[in-house]
């Protein structure tokens, strides 16, 4: 769709039409606004904010890099932030520059797997994430943005959002919106693995652990890490998987022990938002295949199943196990 400009108090909002369906709307959405070029060649930029949205956003934008034949620029912007002067006497200031090498060396775990697939630059900057964004897509003469936006609610809800409404209103090319929470762009991503919303997470562990409860299932587990790569459990007897928001780690548990995966920041599965769903749908017998991406760049893929019902012993960690 297209965006009209504005100018004195209606730049505060997009307008009533182009809010309302970026806010609402159940599928990405295109936008063009007034003054950007309809028919860049130019990368696909990808602007991350260290989220659980950033799968989704890395995912999609990868993958049309991928189909244009052009490459991926992944960006995040270090806002500085302004601590009163009483707090400066005891914790000074952090100097936004000094984290621009840690924000490349984490760009550049979180895009490994797209890199072997497209080009990928990193674009570490220091300033407003919207105002960064624009201008990164002006100075890397980006084709497209890729931009994932959350829902909001109460007073906040008459705004998209700060970040993604400026990207929207000022991007000098068309920008995709993803919604969290709406449809997936489909994509020829491996295994058609789809993000599944971090709010979502417990939701899908509990109906994945109540189908285990009911039915005897078994998962098998390997680790993808840039250290190492193996299998740790091979169709061993699933108890049950949790997320705890506190300790910030996936368990999964078996008969005779555990796998924690710490610091999840993104979680996958064939149904992409709808798992929770799919889960409780009793005709939908499996098997489940998930994978939990952590945030050193760790891939954890995970296989549950229904396992026989004819009795078997406890099974033990696969030889060559990589630790948690």
């Amino acid at each position: 769709m297209g965006t009209h400009g504005r100018t004195g108090l209606d730049r505060l909002t997009l307008g009533s039409t182009a809010e309302r369906v970026l806010r609402q709307a159940p599928c990405p959405v295109l936008t063009v606004g007034p003054d950007a070029a309809p028919h860049g060649e130019g990368p696909v930029l990808a602007p991350l904010a260290f989220d659980s949205a950033s799968d989704l956003v890395l995912e999609t934008a990868g993958a049309l890099a991928e189909d244009a034949g052009v490459p991926l620029v992944a960006v995040h912007a270090i806002e500085a932030s302004t601590l009163p002067l009483p707090y400066t006497v005891t914790l000074p200031p952090v100097e936004p520059g000094e984290l621009i090498d840690r924000v490349e060396a984490t760009l550049g775990r979180w895009t490994a797997t797209a890199a072997e697939r497209v080009p990928v630059t990193i674009d570490a900057r220091v300033g407003t994430p919207a105002a960064e964004v624009v201008e990164a897509a002006r100075e890397h003469g980006a084709g497209l943005v890729v931009q994932a936006s959350h829902g909001r609610r109460g007073l906040s809800r008459w705004l998209l959002g700060s970040v993604a409404e400026g990207v929207v209103r000022h991007a000098p090319c068309p920008v995709l919106t993803l919604r969290i929470g709406a449809r997936t762009l489909p994509t020829g991503a491996e295994a058609n693995l789809r993000p599944v919303p971090r709010e979502a997470w417990a939701e899908l562990f509990d109906a994945l652990s109540e189908r285990a409860a009911a039915t005897p299932h078994a998962v098998s587990l390997a680790v993808v890490s840039p250290e190492a790569e193996g299998a740790v459990y091979d169709a061993a007897p699933l108890v049950g998987i949790t997320f705890d928001p506190h300790d910030d780690a996936v368990e999964v548990l078996v008969e005779g022990g555990g796998h924690h995966a710490l610091r999840p920041f993104a979680v996958r599965a064939e149904a992409g938002a709808w798992a929770p769903d799919a889960a409780r749908d009793a005709g939908a017998p499996g098997p489940w295949v998930l994978e939990v991406v952590r945030a050193d760049g760790t891939r954890e893929r995970l296989v549950l199943a229904e396992r026989s019902p004819e009795p078997s012993g406890r099974h033990s960690p696969a030889a060559g196990a990589v630790p948690a």
